[in-house]
C-alpha cells in the first residue's frame, strides 16, 4: 500500500511540474489540417515539423487552400562559436545555435503570428586530443536541436487566437 501511495504521488508531482513525454505538443482539439510554406530549399525544420505533426494525427495538406493554419518557414541557419578559450588561446567550449524564422496565418490569411525567430541554443566542452569524437558529438547536438526548434514553432499553436496580430514585429523565442 505504501508504494502504491508513494508511485501516485510521484505521478502527481511530475504531471504538475509541466513534465510531458517528448513529442506530446497538446495541440488544440480543432486543429486538423496545416501547411507548411517553406520559403527556402534545403529547409530541415519542415521535414521535423511533418514528423511531429503527424505524430500528434494533424494532416499537413498539399496546398494552402485546404489547411487551417499556413506556417511559413524561411532563413535557417546554424552558427558555431568559441564561448571559451584555454590558455593557449585554443577552442575550448563551443556553442551552437539553430534558427528558423517562421509566421503563421489561418485560412482567410489573416496573421496569428507575425515573422518571428525560433531558437535553440546549445553549447559543449571541445577537447583537441579527441578531434572525432567531438565532431560526432557536435553533429549528435545538432540533430537534436532539429525537433526542438519545430516544436518550439508547433507550440504557439497552441496560444493562437483568433484576432489578427496587425503589426508585423519581429520576435523571438528562446529555449
Amino acid at each position: 500500500m505504501k508504494k502504491i501511495m508513494t508511485l501516485l504521488l510521484s505521478l502527481s508531482l511530475l504531471t504538475a511540474c509541466g513534465w510531458h513525454l517528448r513529442g506530446d505538443l497538446n495541440l488544440p482539439s480543432d486543429l486538423q489540417s496545416l501547411y507548411i510554406d517553406n520559403q527556402s530549399q534545403g529547409n530541415v525544420t519542415e521535414a521535423e515539423l511533418n514528423r511531429l505533426i503527424a505524430a500528434n494525427d494533424v494532416t499537413v495538406t498539399e496546398n494552402r487552400a485546404d489547411a487551417q493554419y499556413t506556417i511559413t518557414l524561411s532563413n535557417e541557419r546554424y552558427e558555431r562559436r568559441t564561448i571559451s578559450v584555454t590558455s593557449g588561446g585554443e577552442a575550448s567550449e563551443y556553442e551552437l545555435t539553430y534558427e528558423v524564422d517562421y509566421s503563421i496565418t489561418n485560412a482567410e490569411d489573416l496573421i496569428l503570428v507575425p515573422k518571428s525567430t525560433a531558437q535553440v541554443i546549445r553549447s559543449y566542452s571541445y577537447d583537441r586530443d579527441n578531434v572525432i569524437a567531438k565532431n560526432e558529438e557536435e553533429e549528435l547536438i545538432r540533430q537534436e536541436m532539429k525537433p526542438q526548434l519545430a516544436s518550439q514553432i508547433l507550440n504557439r499553436l497552441r496560444f493562437l487566437s483568433a484576432a489578427p496580430v496587425s503589426a508585423p514585429e519581429a520576435t523571438q523565442d528562446n529555449q
